[in-house]
């Protein structure tokens, strides 16, 4: 079997590499899997789909060049003069490496399993002008008749109509940028420090964390629930925040304990780090491409206001400012994401139970976006249709989500000793998902079942809260840490996340020797 004879400093790259030569040939995954060895932070959302080669190369090609190292050029120049890797590629994937490596320009045409340059990048007017009726639609309040008219429930001459703005919607999936959203006219324009959210940590200081250490289990304990209890059960507590790193592990403040604990950092990675997923949503299907249009059209307005380099919006600094008419008070940023995510759990439409009535289907099935459209399901599969609803906005509205599996409090007799509280509480079914906002690294509980979004873990996961985060979801997959991914240097917290960003005068680099 041939190898690679090039030395190369990147493991990931050389791994990836010989896996091309080991095939024999080359197809979108394994170019996508070389692209993400390439990159030192691609998007969490992007990141299933960069390694699966669904992304269009010229996507593909901006994740390359952004995370090219000087190191990483050299592998890749290395590569492209190694023999028995170069024999290997075919005519288009040798002009896109060769394109990551500023070699040569990007050919148009160029297309990895089907997927070509400019797939998303273009918008045709039929789809504009469906964007547009759409926004008609939503202003007046008779998009619900036209959904209806849609899956045969409402005014049937409402239908062609229906289904000709569905079909001709822009196709906006996980991968897609905020440029295409622009482009297409859903939104005014792109959220400001897109690159830098994509580079920004998700461990600082003071940033809320789930550990498993001894609790305080007892549901009667009010808020003294799930603090530190060194006589306590095991379990995972949201009591917690990161105050420092030392070697492997990371040093946490849990509530009701004067000194940090030291919990290894792939315990805290497996409890706090974002999943990717494989979506089981048919992101070209009309009623997908509506419901997605529909989130992204009703959150446009916020989303003019999302700057990730700023903690807070733009406009008066208080709320006398508001009150005499000049313009909304500052706000912060989060709030505003939070509101962005909203829409998009409101625009999913479904039940627990199914009703009666015409029109109504089971959200076990792979078509998400009829699932949001008078769908009715358990909490895994209403998990999922959300999920696959929201996954597409997540690198560019900036939040990660995590799909998670637990028990419920309800059923536990609150006269039992702790320890077996705790293994009752652990011990039911239920599943939602946690929503972390970059940059600001703040945690929320949306759980569709229930109807309850932006809820805070002390909400969720509290005495009064109703449920207990025994593990991940079956379907969830861990993304792999970046090199950005922890800054626990002191200088930046999340009390001024901010200045990650900021300029040599105001980032805490300023007396550096």
């Amino acid at each position: 079997m041939p190898t690679i004879n090039t030395y190369l400093r990147n493991h990931a790259i050389r791994s990836a590499a010989q896996d091309i030569v080991n095939v024999g040939q080359t197809d979108a995954a394994s170019i996508g899997k070389l692209v993400a060895a390439f990159s030192s932070s691609p998007a969490g959302a992007q990141l299933a789909d960069l390694r699966n080669g669904l992304l269009p190369p010229d996507q593909m090609l901006r994740i390359a060049q952004r995370g090219l190292t000087s190191d990483a050029k050299s592998d890749l120049l290395a590569l492209l003069n190694d023999a028995s890797f170069k024999n290997t590629l075919d005519a288009t994937s040798l002009n896109f490496l060769k394109a990551v490596a500023g070699l040569e320009a990007l050919r148009a045409g160029g297309v990895f399993g089907g997927a070509p340059v400019g797939a998303t990048g273009s918008v045709d007017n039929a789809a504009k002008a469906a964007v547009a009726k759409m926004k008609e639609w939503i202003k007046s309040g008779v998009l619900d008749r036209y959904y209806e008219a849609a899956i045969d429930v409402g005014d049937a001459s409402l239908k062609d109509e229906a289904m000709r703005v569905f079909k001709a919607l822009p196709e906006i999936r996980p991968g897609s940028t905020a440029e295409d959203l622009v482009k297409a006219g859903l939104w005014s324009s792109a959220p400001k420090g897109l690159e830098e959210l994509q580079k920004s940590a998700r461990y600082l200081p003071g940033r809320q964390v789930k550990v498993e250490t001894h609790v305080h289990a007892d549901l009667n304990s009010g808020r003294n629930f799930m603090t530190y209890d060194a006589n306590g059960p095991l379990g995972i507590t949201c009591r917690a925040t990161l105050v420092g790193e030392k070697g492997d592990n990371f040093l946490v403040q849990v509530e009701g304990k004067a000194d940090p604990i030291e919990v290894s950092k792939d315990k805290v990675y497996e409890l706090n780090h974002p999943h990717s997923y494989s979506p089981r949503c048919d992101y070209t299907h009309p009623f997908a491409k509506a419901k997605i249009a529909e989130a992204a059209i009703r959150m446009a307005d916020d989303v003019a206001k999302l700057d990730f380099t700023k903690m807070k919006t733009d406009g008066p600094s208080g709320a006398v400012g508001a009150i005499f008419g000049r313009g909304r008070a500052a706000e912060e940023m989060v709030e505003v994401q939070k509101r962005c995510f909203k829409k998009i759990h409101d625009v999913v439409n479904m039940t627990y139970h199914k009703p009666s009535g015409p029109g109504w289907v089971s959200g076990d099935s792979d078509n998400a976006g009829r699932a949001a459209i008078r769908g009715y399901g358990v909490c895994t599969e209403q998990r999922q249709v959300m999920r696959d609803i929201a996954y597409p906005f997540a690198g560019i509205v900036g939040f990660d989500m995590r799909s998670i599996t637990g028990g419920v409090h309800r059923h536990t007799n609150r006269t039992w000793p702790m320890d077996r509280q705790l293994s009752t509480m652990a011990s039911g079914a239920h599943d939602w998902i946690e929503v972390t906002f970059r940059p600001s690294m703040v945690m929320t509980v949306c759980d569709r079942t229930w109807q309850q979004c932006n809820k805070s873990l002390f909400e969720a996961y509290g005495p009064y809260g109703d449920r207990y985060p025994t593990d991940n979801a079956y379907d969830a997959t861990q993304i792999d840490p970046s090199p950005t991914d922890v800054n626990l240097s002191g200088n930046i917290s999340v009390r001024n996340y901010d200045l990650q960003f900021g300029d040599a005068s105001t980032s805490g680099r300023q007396n550096h020797q």
